[in-house]
């Protein structure tokens, strides 16, 4: 039986994050419904609180609520992602003066770990202030024994402007009541479908998930669902409560601005999208086997599925971009027909194994270049500080008119010399 951890957890989370971002550098945008869209202005990825009052779901087509949006006076904006990766890099520069033990957890989150003798709800206070002082975003902390936990707290900070964007559920005197009113869709680890299963056999609270039996848990929802369990219980489960799992696969993948027709153009396409699943790889350590390019005609209607695409199971695993791309234009000019016209160009990388970890073939090749390594080591640092695609192979192509529409885009005032934001 695990034994109850001593550690306190914290959950720091950027209130709507993509909004608030666009909002420090617009204040005007303050109380009014904002949305922020996906690639090719295509669906809503962001809604501010007043926007979530009109009844604008997330993920929704942005054709779809036109006439809502309309009515409500929403401001719709491109994803400034630019920008938005910035202010995160801000937020987490904050989080790491304030806490020694913390673990950035996606671009608007960061766990935070205290001892027991640490004042953890008194440092989350001055941070919180903090960010709000130094970058202008809106946070909400939550604390308890582990992390499923201190993401709900988290969210009753959140909807509770009363407590002022910290609540600890430690010791709180009326736990099992706020666990009763916390819907168990909205915990940590419980996805859609085993939200659909709990719902189904009545199971609709935390508190009702926490006091199961733990073989009802494992029969219906295997041992994560045990993990999420004990985590409400109090008791962290390492495997579980530690950093994300290893990614299984880097997909990019846009709709594209106009559709591609020539060869060339797709091939510029899936070169562009290669060089950014590469950049992931070196980031991450890993090397990749298998390459899959995927395509979406025009003919398709909304929703409709990708067709299956190609795939390629390389010699080596690798994480050089060249490389890559060769491989995936192989594979292009497989898939490409003459006369139809591609809305959808993808790749996905797959099958991975660590930049130090590589199996050489008969003749011993497959050794990495060191000075390639150097080179693209290089170039992603100058990418890192001077902006995405200020250095790119030419095989990503020049003026490149397939790329997605972001006709709603904010300036990239932090990444940007040209587009600084300017005071009159």
């Amino acid at each position: 039986m695990p034994q109850r951890s001593k550690t306190l957890f914290g959950l720091v989370d950027c209130n709507n994050f993509f909004v608030s971002c666009e909002r420090v550098f617009t204040p005007s945008l303050e109380k009014k419904p904002v949305v922020v869209l996906s690639s090719n202005d295509g669906c809503i990825v962001a809604r501010s609180n007043e926007a979530k009052a009109l009844g604008i779901p997330m993920g929704a087509p942005m054709f779809e609520w036109r006439d809502v949006c309309r009515r409500g006076g929403v401001v719709a904006l491109s994803g400034n992602h630019a920008l938005y990766a910035d202010m995160s890099d801000r937020v987490m520069r904050t989080v790491a003066e304030f806490v020694d033990d913390y673990e950035v957890y996606s671009i608007d989150e960061a766990f935070l770990r205290f001892g027991p003798r640490e004042d953890a709800e008194g440092t989350c206070r001055a941070l919180r202030a903090a960010v709000h002082r130094r970058v202008g975003i809106p946070v909400s902390i939550g604390l308890d024994a582990t992390r499923t936990l201190a993401k709900a707290a988290a969210k009753f900070a959140k909807r509770h402007p009363e407590l002022h964007g910290v609540f600890s559920l430690q010791g709180h005197p009326r736990k099992d009541e706020l666990l009763e009113s916390f819907e168990v869709g909205d915990l940590w680890g419980i996805g859609r479908q085993y939200s659909k299963k709990l719902i189904g056999a009545g199971i609709r609270t935390a508190r009702m998930l926490r006091d199961l039996p733990d073989t009802w848990i494992l029969r219906h929802l295997g041992s994560s669902g045990l993990r999420v369990a004990m985590e409400l219980r109090g008791m962290p489960c390492g495997e579980y409560a530690a950093a994300r799992e290893h990614r299984k696969s880097i997909i990019c993948s846009r709709s594209c601005g106009r559709p591609i027709v020539s060869l060339p153009e797709l091939k510029e396409a899936v070169a562009t999208h290669i060089a950014s699943a590469a950049e992931t790889l070196r980031e991450d350590g890993l090397r990749a086997r298998f390459l899959t390019v995927f395509v979406g005609f025009r003919k398709q209607g909304y929703g409709m599925p990708y067709p299956s695409g190609r795939s390629v199971q390389l010699e080596t695993p690798t994480n050089d971009t060249p490389e890559l791309i060769r491989a995936a234009h192989t594979l292009v000019d497989a898939m490409h027909h003459d006369g139809l016209a591609y809305k959808k160009v993808g790749v996905r990388l797959t099958d991975f194994s660590g930049e130090e970890a590589h199996q050489l073939d008969v003749f011993g090749r497959g050794e990495p270049d060191p000075k390639r390594r150097a080179a693209w080591a290089a170039l992603d640092k100058i990418n890192a500080e001077w902006g995405t695609g200020t250095v790119k192979f030419a095989a990503e192509g020049v003026a490149r008119g397939w790329k997605p529409k972001a006709e709603r885009r904010s300036p990239r005032y932090t990444t940007r010399w040209d587009e600084l934001k300017v005071v009159r």
